[in-house]
């Protein structure tokens, strides 16, 4: 269960030992809170979503959410509600894709590229569709914001929660060196490691090395079968 604002707000009060406000008021708690949610985001594209978007006739461009940070995988849906994935390019690249049919039309595109930084990420498709379809895409995206206010301490962060203590170190920090207390930079190192830990460990989304044995479970990859491989 992903832990509630409040309950992160009372962590952080217990860790820096001021049960209620005084030296720290919530509000603050929670900007930094905010600070945090944004700086792991960007470093380690952790926070995965979908989203989606509907072509249309003769557009190519169209900026995603605002909250994008990253489009990972892309795909069209065709006229059989097949989902078809698109083909990568760099920008810098795309003109040896298009030459100078960019604006090439077809019922159905076959390579996307992007441009651009949230909030005004753009994708482009080619060829231009010429119907109105759905596409969805897999993007690493910003962590939500807590509601500075208060009013929705009682809604859950938008965080991993195996390393939500990030968050509380991280706000100790900030209120540590607020209060120009050197203890601030043992905090910080604590935070960064965590965070450099979500980073380069983010099992759920790395890709393991698939070896086919035909002698195991009918050629089925090892490690679906094989807990040591």
């Amino acid at each position: 269960m992903t832990l509630k604002v409040s309950q992160v707000l009372t962590r952080v009060r217990d860790m820096l030992d001021e049960a209620t406000e005084a030296r720290w008021t919530q509000v603050q708690l929670r900007n930094w809170m905010n600070d945090c949610l944004d700086d792991v985001s960007r470093r380690t594209l952790a926070i995965k979503d979908d989203v989606s978007f509907t072509t249309v006739s003769g557009t190519a461009e169209y900026t995603v959410s605002s909250s994008v940070l990253q489009i990972e995988a892309c795909y069209f849906t065709d006229g059989s509600g097949n989902l078809v994935p698109l083909v990568p390019v760099q920008w810098e690249n795309a003109d040896q894709v298009w030459g100078q049919w960019q604006n090439q039309q077809s019922s159905r595109p076959s390579v996307y590229t992007v441009w651009g930084y949230a909030p005004n990420l753009k994708i482009r498709l080619y060829p231009v569709p010429t119907t109105a379809s759905t596409v969805k895409l897999k993007v690493a995206r910003i962590a939500t914001h807590v509601d500075t206010t208060g009013a929705a301490d009682a809604s859950n962060v938008d965080f991993p929660e195996a390393w939500v203590d990030a968050i509380t170190d991280y706000v100790e920090y900030r209120a540590l060196r607020k209060d120009r207390d050197p203890r601030w930079q043992e905090v910080y190192s604590t935070y960064v490691e965590k965070r450099d830990s979500l980073a380069d460990h983010d099992y759920l989304n790395t890709a393991r090395e698939i070896v086919y044995d035909p002698a195991v479970a009918g050629g089925l990859p090892r490690w679906l079968v094989d807990p040591r491989a």
